[in-house]
């Protein structure tokens, strides 16, 4: 019985003596691991190499503005995977820069310089770093400045975003814009604004400061114009009279068209907005509208036509500025030879150059004041005119040549265009207001004609100074309309103006 209770005291002990063993190896080993473990260290990455797509040296630089492919070349000692970051004192980068390769474009610089571009690689733990020197060749920098505008107008359009080169400016209410430091030669130029049309193109850029409008387009800003032009006098439609929308400066733009033979007209692609309207060539008027959001509709109707009750002569007629006023030269009464004063009789009378009857037909009589007022002095008045029309006065035809543009020019829009009857070269004629201007010439000191072909004169119902009267005068070597005065003697040109 003893012995058994001691072998089995034998036992416990063998256990106890097996499991402190244990654990003293255990404590043993991760002292033994701790120590290792502490004994071990990381390696950072080691970087073989960085270079450049193209390569770049002081005698090979990069032109300003261009782009280079940089890349790095790196290991880590402990198979660690690597990760990478870019820096660069100027210039910039394009798209990831988390890469071993990256594209960096070198700054818009006016003289050379070296800019220094460096990797950092890391292992989580460690990092190393490493430069490389790109050398940028300077270029010459210039300005661009200009416009955007309307399509076919100096109508502005404010901000566009014009870009060129990667430098940006957004034009201001006006529509100006001013970019600096951009490299001469043919740069690519976009303009761009939303619910516009993009625009995108070539410009040859030269030293110093260029200039270059933009046009822009929008169908979201811009409508239909049309309408029709008819004749008060029968209600047909009046045809090649051109209808223009007007600049801001008043001149007239690229918008524009002609009536046809029904007097309708269309203009696409007007801009929205307070826009003014300008008719010429069979009329003379300009008006205001408004393009809101939508196709605008625009009618207008003049006085085309007069016929005298006293003879039956059919006379063209123009509207200006409001005012109907005979687009032909008078022709009525009796012909009588230029060497005979006009007299205050029962019969109306007329002189015709050179005493022959068809230049009537052509040009319109030749009148003396007194026989044109009908003996009278005030001005106004109905004189030799139709009944409903009366003899402009000087202030009428001040208002007539100041409405068209003044004096300085408005010799140019009231001629006949061309050298059918007006001698060459007939500077300035457009007949762009529709008045047809002739040069009849002039009867002076009885019976001696001047000037067929070279002048035209018309008398206003306005006294200079008695036995002088205020005329206008247009000739063939000039776009001016003079303002001067004549022996009321002298036979000159009659046009009349419609009674309102």
């Amino acid at each position: 019985m003893e012995k058994k209770t001691n072998t089995k005291k034998h036992k416990n002990m063998k256990s106890k003596i097996l499991s402190i063993g244990i654990l003293i190896i255990t404590i043993i080993a991760m002292i033994v691991y701790s120590c290792k473990k502490e004994d071990e260290s990381n390696s950072p990455p080691t970087i073989q190499s960085i270079t450049s797509i193209p390569n770049t040296s002081s005698s090979n630089r990069l032109p300003a503005g261009d782009q280079v492919t940089i890349s790095v070349t790196a290991t880590d000692p402990d198979q660690d995977n690597l990760s990478y970051s870019w820096e660069a004192d100027g210039g910039s980068f394009i798209g990831e820069t988390d890469k071993s390769s990256v594209t960096w474009e070198s700054p818009i610089i006016s003289s050379d310089e070296t800019f220094k571009v460096s990797v950092i690689v890391s292992d989580g733990e460690a990092t190393s770093t490493k430069d490389i020197s790109i050398y940028v060749e300077g270029v010459t920098l210039c300005k661009l400045k200009g416009y955007a505008f309307y399509a076919s107008t100096t109508i502005p359009v404010s901000d566009v975003q014009i870009t060129v080169n990667s430098k940006s400016s957004t034009t201001g209410e006006d529509g100006y814009y001013e970019i600096n430091d951009i490299p001469v030669g043919n740069q690519l130029l976009t303009a761009s604004k939303e619910e516009y049309d993009s625009l995108t193109t070539n410009i040859e850029l030269n030293s110093g400061t260029n200039e270059f409008n933009v046009e822009m387009t929008s169908a979201s800003y811009t409508h239909n114009l049309f309408g029709y032009i008819t004749s008060k006098t029968n209600g047909s439609g009046i045809s090649d009279c051109k209808i223009s929308v007007l600049n801001p400066d008043g001149t007239e733009s690229q918008l524009f068209a002609y009536t046809s033979s029904s007097g309708y007209y269309q203009i696409l692609t007007v801009p929205q907005g307070n826009r003014t309207l300008r008719l010429t060539e069979k009329c003379y008027f300009e008006t205001q509208i408004f393009m809101a959001n939508s196709n605008y509709q625009f009618d207008a109707e003049f006085e085309t036509e007069l016929t005298d009750p006293r003879d039956g002569k059919i006379y063209d007629v123009v509207e200006i500025g409001g005012k109907a006023w005979m687009a032909e030269n008078l022709n009525y009464g009796q012909r009588i030879d230029g060497f005979f004063n006009q007299e205050d009789n029962q019969n109306s009378e007329k002189y015709c150059y050179e005493d022959i009857e068809s230049n009537c037909n052509t040009y319109g009589g030749l009148y003396q004041w007194n026989e044109m007022m009908q003996y009278n002095t005030t001005p106004g008045i109905q004189g030799i005119c139709p009944e409903g029309w009366h003899l402009p006065t000087d202030d009428e035809w001040t208002s007539l040549v100041d409405y068209i543009g003044g004096g300085d020019i408005a010799g140019g829009k009231l001629k006949e265009k061309g050298t059918t009857h007006w001698d060459s070269p007939n500077t300035g004629a457009t007949n762009e207001s529709g008045f047809l201007a002739l040069p009849g010439g002039e009867c002076v000191d009885f019976g001696n004609f001047y000037f067929l072909g070279t002048h035209a004169y018309f008398w206003s119902s306005t006294e200079y100074n008695n036995p002088d009267a205020w005329i206008w005068t247009m000739n063939y070597n000039s776009l001016e309309a003079f303002h001067v005065y004549g022996d009321e003697d002298s036979g000159f040109s009659v046009r009349c103006v419609r009674d309102y």
